[in-house]
């Protein structure tokens, strides 16, 4: 990847290049549909413009306030990540946590809820948002188990269990990051590179 290109871009002052740049690095799974959904931080000018280039391309958001001029944004595959939600043993996690089960909907509502009441300090972090962002399910307890530590190694999340098994969909994923990079690079926009 030639940084001296991505260097130029940051230094350009183009919000449109910038964002597509900040969202191929961050979301190039979710881009290429590889992977269902992702959060990311964002001020609301870069969620406009994101709102911007997503429109068409499949990809829906939802944008949550954590800070007085920062957001996280949830950018998600609805079909693709209802398709993970509902799966058996997502569901058997997500109730534990008192979600709705299967209505997908009521679910991503009360994940929504739960974030702002975490962002307002009412309660501790939800770490079923690692559900939603699909991880699997043994790295959400495996985190929540050893507070964040002792993990086999880090990537894309904390891995605790089929560590070559992640080690391959990391790589993947690096790749996708690369050639979605690669074709803001030559000009294309995030909906002509999105599938």
């Amino acid at each position: 990847m030639p940084i001296q290109e991505l260097v130029q871009i940051k230094q350009s002052n183009d919000l449109e290049k910038n964002t597509a740049v900040m969202m191929a690095v961050n979301c190039a799974p979710v881009i290429k549909g590889s992977k269902a959904s992702n959060l990311i931080t964002v001020t609301m000018q870069e969620f406009y413009m994101i709102r911007k280039l997503v429109r068409g391309t499949g990809i829906s958001y939802h944008l949550l306030k954590i800070k007085a001029n920062k957001f996280m944004l949830f950018l998600y595959r609805r079909e693709a990540l209802k398709r993970y939600i509902l799966s058996e043993k997502v569901q058997k996690f997500l109730r534990g946590y008192g979600y709705p089960a299967d209505d997908f909907s009521a679910m991503l509502h009360r994940l929504f809820s739960r974030v702002e009441q975490y962002s307002r300090g009412e309660i501790a972090y939800p770490h079923e948002m690692g559900a939603f962002l699909e991880y699997p399910i043994e790295d959400i307890l495996g985190f929540m188990e050893n507070d964040g530590e002792n993990f086999s190694f880090y990537g894309y999340w904390k891995v605790y269990h089929n560590e070559q098994e992640m080690t391959q969909l990391f790589q993947r994923f690096d790749e996708e990051r690369e050639h979605v990079l690669q074709e803001i690079l030559e000009g294309k926009t995030i909906r002509e590179i999105a599938v």
